[in-house]
């Protein structure tokens, strides 16, 4: 009798651990398909799978071209208009014209840009792109010396704050390294039954760089009464530092084929770049062999209206 028993008691046990395990095996299964299924984003793939290639032709006024707190000692103003090619892979290319309105809308620089972007997940995106550039002789803008641009810019969307990073190479008579930090928060509005969207996106960003190219560029126009063939070359160090603090605030109204936007900016232009100049006449002999220069710098409200059409 006890050895029935004990052999009932041990069969029973038997059956509790294979139940037991199977519904470890499922829960396991659950969790697995959950997890599975919370790291897929479907407003993503939803997105992901409405994406079309498509034209945007764009027009923006811009009140004054700053780089990194730097500008010329008069306000540079540009109207540009562009045209670009947007394929849903997420290549990109598009020419632009930078015209002065100050100047009977005379041309001032042209823009070919190419590049690729996408989304690693639904919080952290990146691109790579490219820019070259070809100003007139007598462009007053303190990149003019900058002839062709390449980067890549990183983005991760966290819950309250957005981050992204920007970092450039530049190439003309010297070659920069510039680097963008950026923090901000959009506020959005949408209407499902209007089919449009409004944005305002308050963002702090800080500006580091060299600025050899800026020194080339501001040495060549501060020395004048020189005769023809007089060479002027840069010694002072392209040293890498913090060049501003900006914030702006982007604000876009878009609708289905066409949108506005408006965005302001205030630029704190930081850490006077000291240029020294090595001066040589044309017989060959030395002038000066280090003029140096401090930059006066100061802080710049501007902004940028625009307007564009997607077909």
């Amino acid at each position: 009798m006890k050895l029935i028993t004990s052999i009932k008691f041990r069969y029973l046990f038997f059956l509790l651990v294979i139940c037991i395990t199977k519904v470890q095996s499922q829960e396991e299964i659950v969790l697995f398909t959950r997890g599975f299924l919370d790291s897929i984003n479907i407003d993503d793939l939803l997105k992901s799978s409405q994406k079309k290639s498509y034209f945007k032709i764009q027009a923006s006024y811009l009140s004054n071209s700053v780089y990194g707190g730097r500008k010329d000692s008069l306000a540079l103003p540009y109207f540009t208009p562009s045209i670009e090619y947007n394929h849903k892979s997420g290549f990109y290319a598009g020419a632009s014209f930078g015209l002065l309105p100050n100047a009977n809308f005379k041309n001032d620089f042209f823009s070919i840009d190419a590049g690729f972007s996408f989304d690693t997940s639904h919080r952290f995106g990146a691109s790579f792109f490219a820019n070259k550039l070809f100003y007139s002789d007598s462009s007053k803008n303190v990149q003019s010396s900058v002839d062709l641009s390449i980067g890549t810019s990183l983005t991760y969307n966290a819950s309250l704050v957005n981050f992204s990073t920007v970092i450039t190479a530049m190439f003309g008579s010297k070659t920069d390294i510039a680097v963008s930090l950026s923090a901000d928060h959009s506020f959005n509005f949408e209407s499902d039954t209007s089919n449009y969207s409004f944005s305002i996106t308050p963002t702090i960003s800080t500006f580091f760089g060299t600025t050899g190219n800026y020194q080339s560029t501001k040495s060549k126009r501060r020395i004048y009464g020189f005769p023809p063939g007089t060479t002027f070359a840069q010694i002072s160090p392209n040293k890498f530092q913090m060049l501003s603090y900006e914030f702006s605030l982007p604000i876009y109204y878009d609708r289905e084929s066409w949108g506005v936007f408006f965005i302001p900016n205030y630029s704190i232009a930081v850490n006077p770049v000291i240029t020294s100049t090595k001066i040589t006449l044309p017989n060959g002999g030395v002038f000066n062999s280090k003029l140096t220069t401090t930059e006066q710098i100061s802080n710049t409200f501007f902004a940028e209206l625009g307007f564009y059409y997607r077909f």
